[in-house]
């Protein structure tokens, strides 16, 4: 997976043949070692899908207080 961008504490990534994404928060494990934690995995249909999802989700998780 590849890094594509990152927003409002989300990462999002795309699979090297374009196939697939995740929608992820950066986290810290009882231990301190960084994690992500996977939030959405999709298969990719379109790339304007991808990115409605993305927003979408970014936006309840702030409207539900998550942020």
């Amino acid at each position: 997976m590849d890094a594509i961008a990152e927003d409002h504490g989300y990462i999002t990534a795309k699979s090297k043949d374009g196939k697939a994404a995740l929608l992820g928060r950066m986290g810290k494990r009882d231990d301190g070692k960084l994690c992500v934690e996977i939030v959405v995995r999709a298969e990719i249909e379109n790339n304007r899908r991808l990115y409605d999802m993305m927003r979408s989700h970014i936006s309840t998780a702030e409207t539900d207080g998550e942020h």
